[in-house]
């Protein structure tokens, strides 16, 4: 293992496990990060913790690799997932077989991001909605749940690339569900509760949903901004203005209430030099 990397690993069976319970577990590995000192968290009207998450090191690799190990147990399938620590973006996965597959382009189109020695192969997708599902509003739709999940696992689990080539379509939207799912429900409330409601049946996220994924940055930076928790330490603005972004019709989050209604998880600022 590199020096400096740390690697924390959650089992999940989705099939047999509370779904609920992981996302606590994932969210509560997040926000316990080192140095301690450096852990902040805002609370919310009912008293209840957002935590924020350690300075953004991207490009560069996390201090530490979120390893979700998750499992259809009955039939020996297992996908294990690396999520960044710093921003919660899945960056790559390993099959059943050891082998890893990370987001990107071969060829020196891409910078590696994940640790040399798990020798991993490029998927030739780019790690964004576009790449992975041709645009985030193609999430709108997409079936969640328990059993999207275990197909999703089934599918990673097997999964093996011809030299030359690239993923699938198929396997691309189980990639997309799976983001969904545990990423962006660690990160959102209303993702969370969508999935939760619809975990025994089936789920989708609505158009809506994909509007406040994608202002998951500004909504937290405009929450850390009003409380005196801007990029520069020790600096407050008076009355920072909120974004206009998140007044439009289709976001409608004009306050820091509003906000932590929906991000459970805030983003941070860039660390300095990143």
């Amino acid at each position: 293992m590199e020096a400096g990397i740390e690697t924390i690993e959650i089992v999940y069976d989705v099939v047999a496990g509370n779904y609920g319970e992981f996302i606590e577990v994932l969210r509560t590995v997040l926000a316990e990060y080192e140095p301690a000192g450096d852990r902040r968290s805002v609370v919310d009207y009912n008293h209840a913790p957002h935590p924020v998450l350690p300075r953004q090191r991207s490009p560069h690799r996390p201090a530490r690799w979120i390893h979700i190990a998750l499992l259809v147990r009955d039939e020996g399938h297992v996908t294990t997932l690396a999520v960044r620590d710093d921003n919660v973006y899945l960056i790559g996965f390993r099959n059943r077989r050891g082998q890893w597959y990370e987001f990107g382009f071969s060829g020196g189109r891409s910078a590696r991001v994940l640790p040399a020695e798990w020798s991993s192969t490029f998927l030739e997708c780019d790690v964004g909605y576009g790449g992975i599902i041709g645009g985030a509003m193609n999430l709108v739709g997409l079936g969640l749940g328990r059993w999207f999940a275990r197909d999703a696992v089934r599918r990673l689990s097997a999964y093996e690339q011809t030299p030359g080539g690239g993923v699938d379509e198929r396997t691309r939207r189980h990639l997309a569900r799976l983001i969904v799912m545990v990423c962006e429900a660690a990160r959102m409330i209303p993702h969370c509760e969508t999935v939760l409601d619809g975990w025994d049946r089936t789920g989708a996220i609505a158009e809506r949903h994909v509007h406040l994924l994608w202002n998951w940055k500004h909504m937290s930076h405009a929450v850390l901004r009003a409380l005196g928790l801007g990029p520069v330490e020790h600096v407050r603005e008076l009355d920072p203005p909120w974004p206009q972004e998140l007044l439009a019709p289709q976001i409608d989050v004009r306050n820091v209430g509003q906000a932590l209604h929906i991000v459970q998880l805030l983003l941070n600022w860039p660390g300095r030099g990143h």
